[in-house]
């Protein structure tokens, strides 16, 4: 893993770039972060994002869009999404109603696909990212298991924080999922269940990294839910440790493992 290769989940950040969207950019830059995954874009036109971020060298790696969303206005997203150059779209969950049962599961998994083939044709790839309730059990398989088995286009962006919390390997889950799995949220969980940084909980990466390299995991992108520290501390803290463990695969420090 190359640190080209990680990018911050914005909504980790979420309190500080609705006070000062671009302030808090140019500060993500400065940490040493080279990409980014969007969670909203500030009230930007695509021209003055994709300004902001060329200034700053930082590429859009990412960018979760809500399902409603793409249904009604793909071609605005799309064009919106290739003026600031993000080659990945990645719908962040499914609403209740969309997973009532395994049939409804099936229908969007339908729905997901036909938008990831036509996103495709738009040189644009389509994610979904997992919590974990996909890990409930519908007849005899997983919402995961149904979503990744009634497509054939639509890609992962597994969080490996969810699916331990959901009781999954999150490095076998990469190795399952293989090519599919184009994306990596990287948050780590501590011994009580709570959002950690990366390498300051219970998560041994070692071999998520592994899968993710053997399966060709194009972005590892940093995110926390929630942060005990203050988040840019948090978000600075997990950068850190993703460049010791490409060094020496664990990081420099680890207060939940003393």
């Amino acid at each position: 893993m190359e640190t080209a290769d990680v990018a911050l989940q914005l909504y980790t950040l979420r309190k500080e770039m609705a006070a000062d969207f671009r302030g808090t950019l140019r500060t993500v830059a400065a940490i040493g972060y080279q990409a980014v995954e969007l969670a909203g874009t500030g009230g930007l036109s695509a021209e003055e994002l994709r300004d902001l971020l060329q200034e700053l060298h930082l590429e859009a790696a990412s960018a979760h869009v809500g399902l409603t969303s793409l249904q009604e206005d793909l071609e605005g997203i799309v064009r919106y999404h290739r003026t600031i150059g993000c080659s990945f779209i990645t719908v962040p969950s499914l609403p209740p109603a969309d997973r009532n049962d395994a049939e409804a599961v099936r229908r969007v998994a339908h729905t997901l696909d036909a938008l990831a083939v036509r996103l495709h044709q738009a040189g644009i790839t389509l994610a979904y990212h997992n919590h974990d309730f996909e890990y409930q059990r519908l007849g005899d398989r997983t919402i995961l298991e149904i979503l990744y088995g009634e497509t054939a286009h639509l890609k992962a962006e597994l969080d490996v924080y969810w699916s331990h919390k959901g009781g999954d390997d999150p490095a076998k889950r990469i190795r399952q999922l293989g090519e599919r799995c184009a994306l990596l949220h990287l948050k780590d969980i501590t011994r009580d269940g709570d959002f950690a940084e990366v390498g300051e909980g219970v998560l041994d990466f070692a071999p998520i990294l592994a899968a993710g390299k053997a399966v060709g995991v194009r972005w590892y992108i940093v995110e926390q839910d929630r942060c005990a520290r203050p988040s840019i501390e948090a978000v600075a803290l997990s950068l850190k440790n993703l460049r010791s463990m490409r060094t020496s695969n664990k990081p420099e420090s680890s207060a939940e493992r003393t």
